[in-house]
């Protein structure tokens, strides 16, 4: 019997504790309350994170006596990105970085401009030359050889470049007897 009424003593002091747990006085001049947190003070005291480029920033919620709680609410607006400008990263591509998280960045392949026979098409968005030149795509116009002068093939581009190549001898007299 004595051991029942002192656990029961027990249990009923520990309920008690619990109780009061929740009853704090949150300065010299308050009565103990429970708290509600109920409050939306914005201000660094109760900021959970900082806006972000998609995201509002996050404080948490307050009760009246100024105790932080764990809940959080949204304020503010997400920063947005602020891009900069393309950058070649040099292997046919460019990308831009968002200045306000140098995570978030976007990158494309380059395009536009027109390659040559000798040279690299040049990017119409970083002006980097990108690919590769085309090489000279030559036609062939063959000159027969005569008599006395000899013969060759001369091989011109589009772009204009051309040489001579390919020579063939001068066929020479060619008596002929009637």
């Amino acid at each position: 019997m004595k051991r029942s009424r002192f656990l029961l003593s027990f249990v009923c002091l520990m309920m008690f504790a619990l109780s009061m747990l929740s009853l704090t006085a949150c300065s010299e001049n308050e009565s103990p309350h429970t708290h509600v947190y109920d409050k939306q003070i914005v201000n660094d005291t109760f900021k959970a994170s900082d806006a972000t480029c998609e995201d509002k920033a996050e404080y948490y919620y307050s009760c009246s006596c100024g105790e932080k709680g764990t809940e959080t609410f949204e304020y503010g607006s997400a920063l947005g990105h602020a891009y900069g400008e393309w950058v070649s990263v040099g292997n046919g591509q460019h990308k831009k970085t968002c200045a306000n998280d140098n995570s978030h960045t976007i990158t494309e392949n380059c395009f536009g401009g027109t390659a040559t026979c000798t040279e690299k098409a040049k990017c119409s968005v970083c002006s980097t030359a990108y690919g590769e030149a085309t090489g000279h795509d030559y036609d062939e116009v063959v000159t027969e050889p005569t008599c006395t002068e000899q013969g060759y093939t001369t091989y011109t581009c589009h772009c204009n470049h051309s040489y001579i190549d390919d020579y063939i001898d001068a066929l020479g007299h060619i008596e002929v007897i009637d």
